[in-house]
């Protein structure tokens, strides 16, 4: 279908009133040089194809009962040089638009390694005067404490950001945040424009101490 653009219209928000992905939605529309930047009047071509915006069943038809899904297994963490490499879903915040989804792969080790990775992220500039997203380790949240940082690099596909570095450490009680920064920015956050956050304690369980186990004893010597 045809979608004029209106004022206030981002690509951002054509997605979501669609309820179509942002890459389905840019990748329909190759003639936008710059997904960020649309214009009023701008004709738009909209696929829900693949996601329907009217779920629902027309009334007098009925649905056939379905099994509930399988319960997904809960995958454990892999010991690799000494470390601990685990997985976390970066969550999207309830006080700003809702971006798509980050993960973080994490080596909790004495030389730590963090990886970084956001999908569907609309344009940092669409929060303001930002040019990049940025990925802060912090071992607190009250006051804000900084561990390490780094900037995410833009991927080829629009809405994509991704980087990693070494970091040492890396605590279980730490928490990952990414924000939208202006290019040159300085060792603690600019904003509390916080898109994205998880923490380190949902993917790197606290170890499990072996127990101890009486010896048995043998009869009293005489």
């Amino acid at each position: 279908m045809k979608y004029v653009v209106q004022p206030g219209d981002t690509m951002h928000s054509i997605a979501l009133k669609f309820n179509v992905p942002l890459h389905v939605l840019i990748t329909a529309n190759p003639q936008v040089i710059h997904p960020s930047q649309l214009q009023v009047g701008e004709v738009l071509e909209v696929s829900t194809t693949y996601y329907p915006h009217h779920p629902h069943h027309p009334a007098g038809t009925t649905t056939q009962p379905t099994s509930p899904p399988a319960p997904v297994p809960t995958l454990a963490p892999v010991y690799i040089h000494h470390g601990v490499w685990c997985t976390l879903v970066l969550h999207q915040t309830e006080s700003l638009p809702d971006p798509g989804p980050g993960s973080a792969l994490v080596r909790m080790a004495e030389h730590g390694h963090v990886m970084v990775a956001t999908m569907e992220m609309p344009h940092p500039k669409q929060y303001g005067a930002y040019d990049v997203y940025t990925a802060w380790m912090v071992s607190s949240m009250n006051p804000l404490t900084v561990r390490d940082y780094f900037d995410l690099a833009p991927a080829k596909l629009f809405g994509f950001w991704i980087n990693h570095k070494n970091i040492q450490g890396l605590q279980r009680t730490d928490e990952i945040l990414v924000n939208p920064e202006p290019e040159k920015h300085g060792p603690h956050p600019s904003n509390n424009l916080y898109v994205l956050r998880g923490s380190l304690a949902h993917c790197c369980p606290a170890p499990v101490m072996p127990t101890a186990t009486a010896m048995p004893t043998g009869p009293a010597m005489g």
